[in-house]
């Protein structure tokens, strides 16, 4: 990978930024997108950042699970999203999804929300074996957070 993970950061122009209030945009639905292989420090993450509002979706993907068992919790993964956008709640999603396509079967459901990837770039080596791709803004993400260590 020859991208550092700030490459990624965005500073919206002054100009942008009072468009952007002026649209109401500055207003969207926020939607993170919790992506690393540490569980432990998602939780941790979920415990400070978490508002009342909030809808926690736990993705528990797993692609040792059979085809209808991945199906089903798909679906189940899904419905849980319709429900949250029909009432305009906030989403975390807990997930271990690492590669684009993984990723884009969920964000591609939620056009209208301010999409945010909080990644944990922890044992790279191990993330990279399992087929990790880190997020871009080509899948739509609108903000990044990296913890690296």
């Amino acid at each position: 990978m020859n991208l550092k993970p700030y490459d990624n950061q965005l500073r919206i122009p002054s100009d942008d930024l009072a468009e952007m209030y002026l649209n109401n945009e500055h207003n969207t639905i926020p939607f993170k997108m919790l992506i690393g292989n540490c569980d432990i420090k998602k939780e941790n993450w979920i415990a400070r950042n978490k508002k009342n509002k909030d809808v926690i979706i736990i993705s528990a993907y797993n692609s040792s699970n059979s085809l209808f068992a991945r199906w089903k919790l798909n679906r189940s993964l899904f419905k849980q999203i319709t429900i949250a956008k029909k009432n305009k709640q906030h989403i975390i999603w807990f997930c271990g999804d690492y590669t684009k396509k993984d990723r884009a079967r969920v964000l591609n459901r939620l056009s209208t929300y301010r999409k945010c990837a909080v990644v944990w770039e922890e044992d790279m080596n191990q993330m990279l074996k399992d087929g990790y791709e880190r997020p871009t803004l080509d899948e739509g993400f609108d903000d990044f957070t990296y913890i690296v260590s």
